[in-house]
């Protein structure tokens, strides 16, 4: 590799690096795929390269990213494939309707109305059983969106802010005429008082 080569190599590594650290709060994850490895237009055999999302490093490319491109507390996990976490946390329509600050009727309305993934089992415990209907995240976080908290799960990609009121026709001027006006008043060479020179009734 000579020193081009390098440098272009290095360019590579800060504009991913980068672009990482400002998708950080949506998430993302690199993943090592297979590809040809060619030389010199011929395939000489087949080896990895780092993917992350639409981004492919060339093939036997290192990965390297800058810290300072990420916030403070960032965690980096490398898992194998086919991983996932061992106990995913599914809540009651109670757990949700406090969550989200809705009545338990109008979450199962909204879970039977969009057709929102859903489990239900009885529960033995106790002396009488009684039905359980339990939601895993994604419906929660489906639910949030429908119930106007979706800003609490997902982050806004449209920046919020207050709409501005229209003024009112003809406020620019009246505005400039009282501004002339409070100017003239405060004149050092004018001590007059307007009201002293209106004639008084006879």
């Amino acid at each position: 590799m000579d020193y081009a080569q390098w440098r272009q190599e290095q360019r590579r590594q800060r504009e991913l690096s980068r672009r990482v650290g400002a998708d950080i709060g949506d998430g993302g994850a690199f993943r090592v795929e297979g590809c040809d490895n060619i030389m010199y237009g011929r395939l000489v055999g087949f080896t990895k390269r780092w993917r992350y999302g639409e981004v492919a490093l060339p093939p036997q490319e290192i990965l390297g990213l800058d810290p300072r491109h990420f916030p403070a507390g960032t965690l980096l996990v490398i898992v194998p494939p086919g991983w996932a976490p061992p106990i995913q946390v599914w809540y009651t329509y109670e757990e949700v309707a406090f969550m989200l600050r809705r009545t338990v009727p109008t979450i199962r309305n909204l879970v039977y109305k969009h057709k929102l993934e859903h489990k239900t089992y009885w529960d033995a415990r106790g002396v009488y059983r009684r039905r359980v209907t339990d939601l895993p995240p994604a419906t929660v976080r489906r639910l949030a969106e429908l119930t106007g908290r979706g800003h609490w799960v997902v982050a806004p990609t449209v920046e919020r802010r207050p709409k501005s009121r229209p003024r009112p026709a003809g406020g620019e001027a009246a505005r400039r005429i009282v501004l002339e006006r409070l100017q003239a008043m405060e004149a050092p060479g004018d001590q007059s008082d307007p009201s002293a020179t209106r004639a008084e009734p006879s």
